[in-house]
């Protein structure tokens, strides 16, 4: 187990989620976690997925994983094609992320402690049907 993978099944605990967390470590030790790499892999629904450059070049790699972990573990009966993380970095060594949709209403804060590198910023998923990408607003 990663430690992202580890901060996570923390993070799970930590905010009462504690069936989750338990099938998360289930699955992990099984062997069922899908990988998921800096370029692209299937999802569940066997889309491709893909990071633009600019999230590549300037989102740390451990906080991208967790994006792909947290979008993967949406507690919502469905999914709006636009999935929107703000990530601020706060006081001392805390990195949140608000992860929210619009329709139907999501919304999931995160207090996470990384093991890498902090940053600062919003970060688009978009599902076009196809594909999903993630991506900086600009990039859109």
């Amino acid at each position: 187990m990663t430690e992202w993978q580890r901060n996570f099944y923390l993070l799970l605990l930590m905010t009462g989620r504690t069936e989750e967390a338990e099938a998360y470590i289930e699955d992990h030790l099984k062997g069922n976690l899908a990988a998921v790499n800096n370029q692209e892999t299937k999802s569940s629904k066997n889309k491709q997925r893909y990071l633009t450059a600019g999230v590549r070049n300037t989102v740390p790699n451990h906080l991208i994983d967790l994006m792909w972990e947290l979008f993967d573990q949406m507690d919502t009966p469905e999914k709006d094609y636009l999935q929107i993380f703000e990530l601020e970095k706060i006081t001392g060594p805390v990195q949140t992320i608000r992860h929210w949709q619009e329709v139907p209403a999501y919304h999931s804060p995160v207090i996470y402690l990384p093991y890498g590198p902090y940053w600062t910023g919003k970060v688009y998923v978009i599902d076009d049907g196809d594909a999903i990408t993630m991506c900086l607003p600009e990039e859109r």
